[in-house]
């Protein structure tokens, strides 16, 4: 155990009898470590939860791997030691240390994922600083990840709720492509051009650093026919990680991901898991992954990569040229037979369930 966590427990343990001594509310509070904002699911379901009676709290905090930014990691779990401790449902996007150690039993906790599912290891599956437990309710899109929840977070199968994932639900709104199409052509000049996006995952781990294995946008866009434009969107985490720019290669990490997805008309990931989101769209993927032996190692994976991706894996460079320019028709049918397997439940319809699901539970 490192002399940060140990720091950390010490001033818990100190605080934790005067936060068990709040009252209870019948209130819900989101915690998030990926967003100062309130964004995404976050802010689709507190609106609807709002809107059908429930009071909601926020505690909003963008980590970063600094020494100014491990202590403000420090008073950020300190005050969710007393939010948490008072309010009725905890909704997290990220493992959370408080609700993992420093909770009282009858504080529910449901985790909304901040992916829509997994390729990689994660939570328990990998070695970690503390062990995930305490969770009530994991939120999925499909029931093929209740088995790799359940282990991940520490929960039977049954408290994983197959109700979709509520931002999901913008891909189904009449007129939103058109839309999207017109911002980007005005704010980055896209035009008529191809769309390649390239949309990676993060190497490394929160506490203790990432690290970069990435594409050279730059030369790859260069490499393409005039009329192919390359945006890149880092992970939440890697927000302020910038590739190499070009007049062709552009950054669109502070985009909205959903938007993006209107205009691609190529992906390029490895083992992110907006490729679940993606899959509904039936356009092409790609899946650049040289480092896929070391990551398998190191981070681990749920699925059988080899045999489960819908697209080319491409391990060089110079190979992702040709696996776009000459992409396989009859690759789509296996996107389409992926987006049946693991996004059952993205049908438009994910915000209303979810919501239904909360007000239950915080209505008793």
């Amino acid at each position: 155990m490192g002399l940060k966590i140990i720091l950390l427990n010490i001033i818990l343990v100190i605080l934790e009898p005067f936060a068990l001594r709040q009252k209870v509310k019948d209130e819900v509070l989101f915690v998030s470590l990926e967003s100062d904002e309130l964004t995404g699911n976050f802010k689709l379901l507190s609106e609807s939860l709002t809107a059908r009676g429930i009071k909601c709290n926020f505690h909003l905090v963008k980590f970063k791997k600094t020494l100014k930014g491990n202590f403000l990691y420090l008073i950020s779990c300190i005050k969710q030691l007393f939010l948490i401790n008072r309010s009725k449902l905890v909704i997290i996007d990220f493992n959370n240390y408080i609700c993992c150690n420093y909770k009282r039993p009858e504080i529910k906790v449901f985790e909304l994922w901040h992916a829509s599912g997994c390729i990689k290891k994660f939570g328990n599956e990998t070695d970690r600083d503390y062990k995930v437990k305490g969770y009530d309710y994991v939120l999925a899109a499909a029931e093929s990840f209740k088995p790799f929840y359940s282990k991940a977070f520490n929960v039977p199968e049954d408290a994983v709720k197959v109700l979709g994932i509520p931002i999901t639900d913008d891909y189904f709104r009449e007129g939103f492509e058109s839309i999207a199409r017109e911002y980007f052509n005005i704010k980055y000049g896209i035009g008529n051009r191809k769309v390649i996006l390239y949309a990676p995952t993060f190497r490394g781990r929160l506490m203790k650093g990432f690290k970069g294995e990435y594409l050279n946008v730059k030369r790859f866009v260069e490499s393409m026919p005039d009329d192919y434009v390359l945006l890149y969107k880092m992970h939440p985490l890697m927000s302020d990680y910038i590739l190499e720019d070009c007049s062709r290669a552009i950054n669109v990490s502070n985009e909205n991901l959903t938007d993006l997805f209107y205009i691609t008309d190529y992906l390029i990931s490895d083992y992110s898991a907006l490729i679940f989101d993606f899959s509904v769209f039936n356009r092409p993927m790609i899946f650049y992954t040289p480092d896929i032996e070391e990551y398998r190692s190191e981070t681990g994976l749920f699925i059988d990569y080899e045999n489960e991706m819908p697209g080319p894996i491409i391990k060089d460079e110079a190979d992702l040229r040709r696996a776009i320019l000459d992409y396989p028709e009859e690759d789509l049918k296996k996107v389409e037979f992926f987006a049946k397997k693991y996004a059952t439940m993205t049908d438009g319809h994910s915000l209303e369930r979810v919501t239904d699901f909360i007000v239950d539970v915080v209505k008793g």
